[in-house]
């Protein structure tokens, strides 16, 4: 295989929050070309949020007010991802003005394939079927997720396991038998 370019692997990890794997069971997509938005009532944080907004400049002030508008009428924050993607180009300064506060964020990504140098009493495996629950708890319990989430939660990483194609890959970091990070 053909290695990636620095431009597919940017925008891999664009397109990495628009995945099915991060939804939940009461989640509602709205998507349209340039428009990615989830609103995820049982969730306060990661499960609201616009991933992509192409915006003409006469609509954008209009639609982030009814958007906002729309996750406080069902009392849900709302976080809204920007960069070179976002149209129009001064969106984040638009945002802004409303009270959002930017925070950074970088993407990262390697092969599957990858050798990582580790410490002899720690390992590093992919999530499997094997391990799903294992996961599941240091993850949920790295979220502070409560525990009536964990259905919805094995519900999307057993789905993206089997996903074809498969796009989201979960490590987990064993020292010696236990999972200590994920």
């Amino acid at each position: 295989m053909e290695p990636w370019s620095i431009e597919k692997k940017r925008d891999a990890c664009l397109m990495g929050p628009l995945s099915p794997d991060l939804r939940g069971p009461d989640t509602k997509l709205i998507e349209r070309p340039g428009w990615h938005q989830i609103i995820t009532q049982s969730k306060s944080g990661w499960g609201n949020e616009v991933a992509l907004s192409e915006l003409s400049e006469g609509d954008a002030e209009r639609v982030i007010d009814e958007v906002v508008a729309g996750y406080r009428a069902r009392g849900l924050p709302t976080k809204w991802y920007v960069g070179y993607w976002t149209r129009p180009a001064d969106f984040g300064e638009r945002l802004q003005r409303r009270g959002f506060v930017p925070s950074g964020v970088r993407g990262m990504g390697c092969e599957t394939s990858l050798t990582i140098d580790s410490p002899s009493d720690v390992t590093v495996r992919q999530c499997d079927e094997q391990n799903l629950e294992e996961y599941l708890a240091v993850t949920m319990q790295g979220w502070g997720n409560p525990p009536e989430d964990l259905a919805g939660w094995r519900e999307r990483y057993r789905a993206g396991l089997h996903a074809v194609p498969r796009v989201v890959f979960h490590f987990g970091a064993w020292l010696g038998d236990e999972l200590v990070g994920t």
